[in-house]
Parts: C-alpha cells; sequence; structure tokens
C-alpha cells in the first residue's frame, strides 16, 4: 500500500538529473530519443523551493566508469544519516556516498 504525504510533511526535497543541455540532432537511423548527460546533478531543497545543496557529479564514460563517477542515475534515494544511494544505469551499479566527515562501515 502506498503512503500518502504532502510536501508539509516533508522537510527536505531531493533531485537528481543534469546540467542543462540542448537537444542534438538525431540521425534517422537512430531508434532512441536520447542525449547524453554532460554530468549528474543532484539537489537538496528545502520546502520553499531554497537550494540547501548542490553537488555536480562527473559523469562516467560507458563502460569505464570509476568510483564517484555516475552514469545516467536513475534511482536514489537518502538515509536518515545523510548517507546517498545513487543508482546509474549506463554504469550498473549502486554507489554509496556518505556525508563528509562520516566513516562507511561497508
Amino acid at each position: 500500500m502506498l503512503k500518502k504525504f504532502t510536501l508539509a510533511s516533508i522537510a527536505l526535497l531531493y533531485v537528481c538529473g543534469s546540467s542543462p543541455l540542448r537537444w542534438s540532432e538525431v540521425p534517422a537511423t537512430q531508434t532512441v530519443l536520447a542525449t547524453p548527460p554532460k554530468d549528474q546533478v543532484l539537489l537538496k531543497l528545502d520546502t520553499d523551493g531554497h537550494i540547501k545543496l548542490l553537488a555536480v557529479f562527473p559523469k562516467g564514460e560507458n563502460g569505464k566508469e570509476k568510483p564517484g563517477d555516475l552514469n545516467w542515475v536513475h534511482t536514489m534515494d537518502v538515509a536518515a544519516d545523510g548517507t546517498i544511494y545513487f543508482g546509474d544505469v549506463q554504469g550498473k551499479r549502486a554507489q554509496k556516498f556518505v556525508p563528509v566527515g562520516t566513516q562507511s562501515t561497508n
């Protein structure tokens, strides 16, 4: 069962995506309409829409992603302790980012 919520019940809102890009011309042979992102961006907003955090992560090169690179993020979650988890589809992995000044146990 889905839990209903309102913005009034949320203290912070996290959004992920990429920096703005112009759409590129799509070759007639290409069957998928997509423009690869140049980076991956995380925004943390308060309920008034003020930016509390802006983090830009490098976009990994397909098949050569390094720790800390993100490559087409399609999911994210934030734990109560501030740890952020990202799942990227091109990198075929999930990554864990811990807040500065803390130490990961795994």
